[in-house]
């Protein structure tokens, strides 16, 4: 898709003067960005996000990407939008699955940054919100985006449930798994482990669970965990030795954690294979 994208753009003699519009959801958004990126070396974009994932997420921050077989993203680019423009009306087109997805990177929001922003959603009635509810997760991404952009810090907070998740979506060929269903299941998943660790409060993942469940979305999964572990270890938080994890201490209280690749496996309940030991 990007090489016909490139084609597209070579045929219809496109020049550095000239600009892409992203108008779709967080595929097209990634997608048109990188190719913005690396086209003649660059080309200005306007993002133009039309579904609540986007609209509160991807469009945001700059970052771009496209997926190739051993993982999500991992091909990529920082580029960021002349400007974002969502229009709240197109929410009301979604089909209640691609809502779904986007409420799930909403909640996640609420896990490491805001107790308020959770405890509103965990309430359910949030119909004639969605406004205050979208501006709350962009000035927190926003706020997040402007101390790292190059996600090296604090920005990395905003993977709560995505090392796990995306390792899922990959196991699943990027087909039977979308991405919010899998970030859901991440973030539960994670802190039922960080709990037992005894690294996250008592209680915190029943508390997620009931705000994902009330929307519709699953929180555990049949897929071993130890076959989603060589993923997790190629996700793009790794770094030489171990990678970095997002956890949360309780809701609204999200921080980082380095895990060596043994750490990591013990964090699962499993032994490391021995290649990766050391």
């Amino acid at each position: 898709m990007l090489i016909s994208l490139y084609e597209f753009l070579a045929a219809k003699q496109v020049t550095r003067s000239d600009l892409l519009i992203a108008l779709g959801g967080g595929v097209v958004g990634d997608l048109t960005g990188y190719a913005a990126a690396t086209y003649l070396r660059g080309l200005d974009v306007v993002q133009i996000p039309t579904t609540l994932l986007a609209q509160t997420d991807s469009s945001i921050g700059g970052k771009t990407g496209v997926n190739i077989t051993n993982g999500k993203n991992l091909v990529g680019a920082f580029k960021q939008p002349l400007c974002v423009i969502a229009d709240t009306s197109t929410l009301k087109t979604l089909p209640q699955d691609i809502w779904a997805d986007g409420m799930s990177e909403i909640i996640k929001y609420g896990c490491i940054k805001s107790a308020a922003l959770f405890d509103l959603l965990a309430g359910g009635e949030i119909g004639d919100r969605m406004e205050e509810i979208i501006t709350a997760c962009v000035k927190i991404k926003a706020a997040l985006v402007e101390t790292d952009e190059r996600d090296q810090g604090e920005r990395m907070l905003l993977n709560f449930g995505h090392t796990l998740g995306h390792s899922l979506e990959q196991h699943y060929h990027y087909t039977g798994m979308t991405h919010g269903r899998a970030v859901a299941i991440g973030m539960c998943v994670l802190t039922r482990l960080a709990e037992r660790a005894g690294v996250t409060k008592s209680g915190t993942a029943e508390r997620i669970e009931d705000c994902l469940q009330t929307y519709g979305l699953p929180t555990d999964t049949q897929v071993p965990l130890e076959q989603l572990a060589p993923a997790c270890l190629n996700d793009k938080k790794r770094e030489s030795g171990g990678l970095n994890l997002v956890l949360i201490r309780e809701i609204g209280a999200g921080y980082l954690q380095k895990y060596t690749v043994a750490e990591f496996y013990q964090l699962l309940g499993s032994s490391a294979p021995a290649q990766e030991e050391g």
